[in-house]
């Protein structure tokens, strides 16, 4: 994985910390010192190389949003209809209706694509459900590599029990996201 300019201030903020378990790790701090050790242009010039990447998360977080209000709304209807004699007939069209209007990401052959939910075929849900397992296989592998750390290290800390390579090396064989460069290999124009 490349690391940006931005992911070697904000790991100078840390390596500070470590050496000054006093700093104040807030995020506010940490964006502070980035801010301040970046300058405008800095800044200017990693948003624009990461341009696709940010909006890509704005767009996740408002379906995320999106998701979460149709499903209150869903919910609400469904609780307001057991509440009487039974759903009525606009209240299971309204909760159809909102239900098959859900975007949902599916990595389709050509790929990756959003589609409303009324318009999904099985292969579709397929792939969600792969995607899920995936994401849960991983998340196991990482619990299960923590509980490990726990039991050795005890009421040690880890920097006590492993050197940072080893620990670094460890986590990076079932996390393929953690970074193995040393600092001489990374770049650190953020170009």
């Amino acid at each position: 994985m490349h690391k940006t300019i931005l992911d070697k201030w904000i790991d100078h903020y840390f390596s500070l910390v470590e050496a000054n378990p006093k700093l104040d790790v807030s995020h506010q701090n940490v964006i502070n010192h980035v801010c301040a050790k970046m300058g405008a242009d800095g800044i200017r010039h990693w948003l624009w190389e990461n341009r696709e990447a940010i909006i890509r998360q704005r767009v996740s977080a408002a379906s995320r949003a999106r998701h979460r209000t149709v499903r209150r709304k869903a919910a609400a209807a469904f609780a307001e209809a057991l509440g009487s004699d039974g759903p009525s007939e606009i209240m299971l069209a309204q909760l159809k209706s909102e239900a098959f209007g859900l975007w949902h990401k599916v990595d389709r052959p050509e790929g990756p694509t959003f589609v409303r939910a009324g318009d999904m075929t099985g292969s579709d849900h397929s792939r969600i459900a792969e995607r899920y397992e995936n994401q849960g296989n991983r998340m196991m592998l990482l619990a299960s590599f923590h509980r490990k750390v726990a039991a050795k290290v005890g009421d040690s800390t880890v920097g006590e029990t492993y050197g940072a390579e080893e620990y670094l090396r460890m986590l990076a064989s079932i996390d393929p996201s953690v970074d193995l460069l040393d600092d001489s290999e990374t770049n650190t124009t953020g170009e």
